[in-house]
């Protein structure tokens, strides 16, 4: 008799975002800001990292060399919607790397 063929089986839940080798911690895709933020970056325990800079949209706004690296990003000037934040980190040899893009949601608080 021939085997039936297979049917995958629907899952509960659908399985949690991949977290990116580095970024910017504690925040989720699709968070919703509406006052000022503290962000952190993260990274491989083993990477010798020099600078962080963080970005909105792909602009640097706040660059650092001293850990933990962290800054505070303000969105109220900003129009309500969807933003990329992103951490570029330059590591020991001068090597520098960008972080995926995490989009948040900017809205003016109520």
């Amino acid at each position: 008799a021939a085997a039936a063929p297979a049917v995958p089986l629907p899952a509960d839940e659908p399985p949690p975002p991949l977290r990116a080798e580095f970024g910017i911690a504690h925040l989720l895709p699709g968070t919703v800001i509406t006052s000022r933020i503290a962000l952190s970056a993260y990274y491989p325990e083993d990477w010798e990292v020099r600078y962080v800079t963080f970005l909105v949209n792909g602009k640097p706004f706040h660059a650092t060399n001293r850990a933990p690296f962290q800054a505070t990003w303000d969105p109220s000037g900003l129009d309500p919607g969807r933003y990329e934040l992103a951490i570029k980190v330059t590591r020991g040899a001068g090597e520098a790397v960008v972080s995926p893009p995490l989009g948040v949601e900017v809205r003016s608080p109520q």
